[in-house]
């Protein structure tokens, strides 16, 4: 499951979820707890960035593809630097706001 799909799991089905992932550059451990839109271990994880990359090759799986384009990032100088490497394709987000990009892209997808 990339980064993004677990984000979405709380807002979509609404249970509690807990995130085990690590950074995607320094392996360290990022441990996540999920009520629907809220992070209420926000505090503890105040270094953690959800990073997206638009770089993806043309691909109709989104396993290899797309999935592997999005993760975490722990400690703000190695997302900056990761970010500003190619910063016409990658993008950096704070967690409350990678949350309301995934709610946002799933209101989107609703159909009436």
């Amino acid at each position: 499951m990339c980064a993004l799909d677990a984000l979405a799991v709380s807002p979509v089905y609404e249970p509690d979820t807990i995130i085990n992932s690590s950074c995607r550059v320094s392996a360290t451990p990022v441990n996540l707890r999920q009520h629907k839109l809220e992070i209420p271990n926000i505090d503890d994880n105040s270094d953690v960035f959800f990073i997206l990359s638009w770089n993806i090759a043309a691909n109709k799986c989104c396993a290899t593809s797309l999935c592997t384009e999005r993760g975490f990032l722990k400690r703000n100088q190695l997302a900056e630097r990761w970010r500003t490497e190619k910063a016409d394709k990658r993008e950096l987000f704070q967690l409350h706001d990678a949350v309301d990009f995934v709610a946002a892209f799933l209101q989107s997808k609703k159909v009436a």
